[in-house]
């Protein structure tokens, strides 16, 4: 049994082009930097209240906003950034989850 050929249309991907996924994940990690720079301005100009819930807050919603404008563009056939959003989005909370216990450990005189 022989499978059709694809028809070329609307719904077929585009190939995966490298410069396209380091557009995603540049994209990505520049929106939790910017998220990380601004926290410390808006806890200064609104108090320490405002501090834990924007600290939680911020870095989840970029990670939900990644994983669905990547799952988005995945589907759209733009697979190169949506791919590159999806790995920016998976991987700096990790990153971000071991520069916390590098300082930790750094500001208890590493006794861990």
């Amino acid at each position: 049994m022989t499978t059709p050929a694809q028809q070329p249309g609307e719904n077929s991907a585009r190939p995966i082009r490298a410069g396209r996924v380091f557009i995603g994940i540049g994209a990505t990690l520049a929106a939790y930097v910017v998220i990380g720079c601004g926290l410390p301005a808006l806890i200064s100009q609104f108090g320490p209240s405002v501090g834990p819930g924007l600290g939680l807050g911020a870095p989840v919603f970029i990670f939900l906003a990644a994983l669905i404008f990547g799952i988005l563009q995945v589907v759209r056939g733009d697979r190169g950034i949506g791919v590159g959003v999806l790995i920016a989005g998976a991987l700096f909370p990790i990153i971000l989850g071991g520069v916390c216990v590098a300082l930790i450990a750094t500001l208890s005189g590493g006794a861990i």
